[in-house]
């Protein structure tokens, strides 16, 4: 009796009852899938012969309101049959955007009934996959005191939308990392400055049209040798090189020399400021311009208009200060102050 008892169960557990008490019992059972895009349902009917699907929902959420039914504002797919129709298969006519989506069928009895002539089944989900990911080659690489990440970028819809770096391999903290919500145009990115060590980088895809649809690169190695050392500024000589009786806005000029060992132009700033001698600085204005790149140590002179005039009883102070490639700016700023006494 037990084991009679067990196989009744597990019949009724494999299948889905549509229960007409007004006709007869039927079992369906079902899939979901999708073809190219488009959401297939396929079913089969046994037990009777007067019960069919009626209607087939497709979601992109699971969530039902009173009635059974799927909430209006994610139903993406919806469709009623006629009794007469061939049964066992169906295709969506819209291909759906990659993502998880959800379906559920219900059955309606042909002919007399007076109660419980329709039935629902289970909400079910399925997966429309994204186009496969291709085109994406990528390499990280030490430099000074910075990794480097570059990449060729993807076909297919994805794009990279994060860049992680860290100094273990669980990325449980990372030391840097970048996240675009949209593909960025960039190919490239650096770093902020890191210690020597050895890091950890990988990259973190996402596909256009598919919020859930996300891809993780394996890990690189990459070891950071040197660190970054900040630019020197050696003494400088300032000078007027001409003057302006009208305006007295004359001209200065200074010439040192900057030191570094990091790829890529320098940015000086100039920082301009003026007020009475003896008090507070009372108006300023700060300005930057491109250097070459040092390669070592390089001398190199700058010729400016002072921002501001030469008026009896007030300052002019000027200083100066350099960054590297990196972002890195010198330790020491160097200045000179001239003033107007009469």
């Amino acid at each position: 009796m037990k084991l009679m008892l067990l196989i009744a169960w597990l019949a009724a557990a494999l299948a889905t009852p549509a229960v007409a008490w007004a006709g007869d019992q039927a079992y369906i059972s079902w899939t979901l899938g999708d073809q190219d895009g488009r959401p297939t349902v396929t079913w089969k009917i046994t037990g009777s012969t007067k019960w069919y699907v009626g209607t087939i929902q497709i979601a992109s959420d699971r969530r039902v309101g009173a009635g059974g039914n799927f909430l209006p504002e994610n139903v993406v797919a919806y469709e009623v049959l006629e009794p007469d129709r061939a049964p066992g298969f169906w295709v969506g006519p819209l291909a759906l955007q990659p993502g998880t989506y959800y379906g559920r069928l219900r059955l309606r009895y042909d002919g007399p009934c007076s109660a419980n002539c329709q039935s629902a089944t289970s909400v079910r989900s399925f997966r429309i996959d994204p186009p496969r990911l291709r085109g994406l080659r990528w390499k990280a690489r030490g430099g000074v005191g910075r990794v480097i990440v570059s990449w060729t970028k993807p076909r297919n819809g994805w794009y990279v939308s994060m860049v992680v770096v860290d100094d273990n391999r669980a990325f449980s903290s990372p030391e840097d990392a970048v996240a675009w919500p949209k593909a960025p145009t960039r190919t490239r990115w650096a770093s902020t400055l890191l210690d020597r060590d050895r890091y950890h980088v990988r990259l973190r895809l996402r596909h256009a049209r598919c919020e859930s649809c996300v891809w993780t690169s394996p890990a690189k190695i990459v070891d950071v040798k040197r660190a970054n050392s900040p630019p020197t500024l050696k003494p400088v000589r300032f000078e007027l090189a001409r003057r302006d009786a009208k305006t007295r806005r004359h001209t200065w000029k200074a010439t040192f020399i900057a030191c570094d060992q990091t790829r890529g132009a320098l940015r000086l700033q100039i920082r301009e400021e003026t007020g009475r001698i003896g008090g507070r600085v009372r108006h300023t204005e700060t300005r930057s311009r491109r250097l070459g790149e040092p390669d070592g140590c390089r001398s190199y002179t700058i010729t400016r208009r002072s921002a501001f005039p030469f008026r009896p009883g007030n300052f002019v102070r000027v200083t100066i200060q350099v960054r590297d490639g990196l972002g890195v700016w010198s330790l020491k700023t160097r200045k000179f102050v001239w003033t107007t006494t009469g």
